[in-house]
């Protein structure tokens, strides 16, 4: 018996997970992401969305990444986040 989880089962609780790793509204967080453009993203966690059939978090960036500016509001879709953390100031 593996004591591995399945994304389906820990997605609904993308929000908790967040929330226990340091991840809240209003909080800055930094967010790498598995095959994005750019693939770490830093920002203002504005929402966080559980509920099927994507979770996702919806920021607004605090520093820009190439062509993206600071201010833009981005959603970014939880299953393709691969490691995340808190920023603190």
């Amino acid at each position: 018996m593996s004591n591995e989880l399945s994304v389906d089962q820990v997605l609904p609780n993308t929000c908790q997970i967040l929330t226990q790793g340091g991840i809240t509204v209003g909080a800055i967080g930094a967010f790498v992401l598995e095959g994005g453009n750019p693939n770490t993203l830093i920002g203002r966690v504005v929402s966080c969305e559980s509920q099927p059939p994507i979770p996702f978090i919806r920021i607004i960036l605090t520093e820009s990444f190439g062509p993206i500016p600071v201010g833009t509001l981005m959603s970014i879709d939880a299953r393709d986040i691969a490691a995340f953390g808190p920023i603190t100031v």
